[in-house]
């Protein structure tokens, strides 16, 4: 048996019921079949198997086999280049954010001016969910002060879903430690009312937010929802 047929049979005995199945193919907002694995169920798999040869993977269809060739490969790479080929040359199954979410910090960036570049070339391309990798770099660097203006000057408004959201989850990341200086680029800056307001209610759940601020950007929001009716 090769590996990847050993991974995933080992995948199919424990594939779960069907309404798990449903539930994380719902969350997940994947085309791809799923067995419904639990994450830390996938971890171990990706654990055990981290030092195999699985460079080609014919099935194409099974989330979380996609979702074990991506990290074993991810981690194996030695250099972003290799990283950034390897994704590029997989695009037909990276279509889940729960897949870039879930293995952007194994990407090679230690230093921002690498995270710039990667940014630069990613959000270049026309495809969703590497855009979306572009974005979720900086959260590598959202407690950095240095770098929040540099970060808010890449955010920018997309015909894509998934990479408006995560610019608005990125904003309400750098809003925990930096609360004045995304307070005032939620009011001033010229990205979509949506990002805003999606952004101010990540940080309205957030738990490591002061109640206070959150009471403050309740009142941006009154004022963004108003202004945006006179307009």
């Amino acid at each position: 048996m090769n590996i990847e047929n050993e991974i995933y049979q080992r995948c199919k005995s424990i594939e779960k019921e069907e309404k798990i199945k449903i539930w994380k193919k719902n969350i997940c907002n994947t085309k791809l079949n799923v067995l419904g694995l639990y994450a830390k169920e996938v971890e171990t798999l990706i654990r055990e198997f981290k030092d195999v040869d699985f460079p080609i993977l014919k099935n194409r269809n099974c989330y979380e086999l996609v979702f074990i060739f991506i990290s074993i490969n991810l981690k194996q790479m030695k250099n972003l280049a290799k990283q950034k080929f390897f994704l590029k040359n997989n695009l037909d199954i990276i279509e889940s954010w729960a897949i870039t979410d879930s293995t952007y910090q194994l990407l090679k960036i230690k230093k921002f001016e690498e995270a710039i570049e990667f940014f630069n070339e990613f959000s270049s391309i026309d495809n969703e969910m590497l855009i979306r990798y572009a974005y979720l770099v900086f959260f590598k660097f959202k407690d950095k002060k240095e770098y929040v203006l540099e970060i808010f000057s890449r955010i920018k408004d997309s015909k894509y879903y998934y990479v408006n959201m995560v610019e608005a989850r990125l904003l309400s990341f750098i809003y925990i430690n930096f609360p004045k200086e995304t307070y005032d680029y939620l009011k001033d800056s010229n990205i979509s009312l949506d990002i805003k307001l999606k952004a101010i209610s990540k940080v309205c759940d957030s738990f490591r937010v002061e109640k206070s601020e959150k009471e403050r950007v309740k009142e941006l929001r009154k004022k963004l929802k108003e202004s945006n009716k006179t307009n």
